[in-house]
């Protein structure tokens, strides 16, 4: 039978460059393929939609702008949106739930980082209404949590019974572009600068002695503009460099030219770096704790939480120094990620939405 799936893919659209909006991007255009689904996907109004998404003109919807309390007022909203366009199951993959929907919804839970990691949003009042968007999940007919972790943390930090949560972890695409590169000149951080992540670290590290023998570290993403980052970058630049926010082609160019991928972070909830770095052959060395040993598997290399910041420098040099355990980490990760497709990641997402429609009170 072929299920109407409504998608709420505006987080792809306003952003791209972003985990949240990659991985909205990624399960549109592994829905789009499926004869299974017939696909609705809702992008905000007057937004360019970028090349993933703009061969699906025949099934875009535009909507407005998420509001800032877009799980407390896009009620109304979707409830004009569906009454027009409707749809048998609604993924919200970000921002929250709406109360009273009035139909099957499925929401996918990335992480509870303002529960677990407060300090990661100075301000109070943002805080607070990061915690109000978490506590909406309970509203979801069935919660799509990432990893084991994040279904965890769904269970204990935010009271949904174990029995409406549902765990599907994050695929990744297959690189393009030709072969592997033979020259790999560098150690690489993707990801914000939130204190949990521990960028900091990075930073007086490469720019100590301790590291010194070390390629040089390239830090991507969010986490370029971190105080501790451009200060090291100026101070140190020939062991810091700054490649700021990248497009998806200049970010499968420097995990294509990384000889590791470094994740010091306390807490993630997946860690699709990590998945990222392995299908492009980098070896990804990160924290051995939450999400992390499940998106590295056999094909990390992990420093514990409480080691100090030499053990990180040790790990590094581990695989830079030792080939033969280099090539035996990249073989077990290009073996990994064989089995981690977003359309397998397609295929468990379309048995949850089947589940929530039966479930959902008609």
């Amino acid at each position: 039978m072929v299920l109407t799936v409504g998608y709420d893919a505006r987080a792809a659209v306003l952003d791209p460059d972003r985990g949240l909006g990659r991985v909205a991007r990624e399960h549109v255009c592994a829905f789009a393929g499926r004869s299974d689904v017939d696909l609705v996907v809702f992008v905000p109004r007057g937004a360019p939609l970028g090349p993933s998404l703009e061969g699906l003109q025949e099934r875009i919807v535009r909507v407005p702008h998420p509001p800032r309390g877009a799980f407390l007022f896009d009620r109304p909203v979707w409830r004009r949106v569906l009454d027009r366009h409707p749809v048998d199951v609604l993924h919200l993959p970000a921002w929250g739930v709406p109360p009273g929907l009035g139909l099957p919804v499925v929401a996918t839970l990335h992480d509870v980082t303002p529960l677990r990691y407060p300090d990661a949003i100075p301000s109070g009042r943002v805080r607070r209404r990061a915690v109000q968007r978490l506590e909406t999940y309970r509203r979801a007919t069935l919660v799509h949590a990432v990893s084991r972790s994040t279904a965890h943390d769904a269970v204990h930090c935010l009271g949904i019974p174990p029995d409406r949560v549902r765990v599907v972890p994050n695929g990744v695409a297959a690189p393009t572009g030709g072969e592997p590169a033979e020259r790999r000149d560098h150690v690489l951080y993707v990801g914000g600068p939130d204190p949990h992540k521990r960028v900091d670290l990075l930073a007086r590290l490469w720019c100590g002695s301790r590291a010194r023998d070390l390629p040089p570290l390239v830090v991507a993403g969010g986490a370029s503009g971190h105080p501790a980052i451009r200060e090291a970058a100026e101070r140190c630049p020939e062991r810091v460099r700054v490649a700021g926010t990248v497009d998806d082609g200049a970010l499968a160019r420097l995990y294509g030219t990384a000889q590791v991928l470094v994740l010091p972070s306390l807490w993630e909830g997946f860690g699709l770096p990590v998945l990222e770095a392995m299908a492009h052959g980098a070896v990804p060395v990160v924290t051995a704790c939450s999400s992390l040993p499940e998106a590295g598997g056999g094909a990390a290399l992990y420093v514990p939480a409480s080691a100090p910041p030499a053990a990180w420098a040790e790990a590094v040099r581990r695989i830079v120094s030792d080939q033969a355990l280099a090539s035996r980490l990249r073989d077990a990760g290009r073996a990994r990620v064989a089995a981690c497709s977003w359309d397998r990641v397609a295929e468990a997402l379309v048995a949850v939405y089947r589940e929530a429609r039966i479930l959902a009170p008609s």
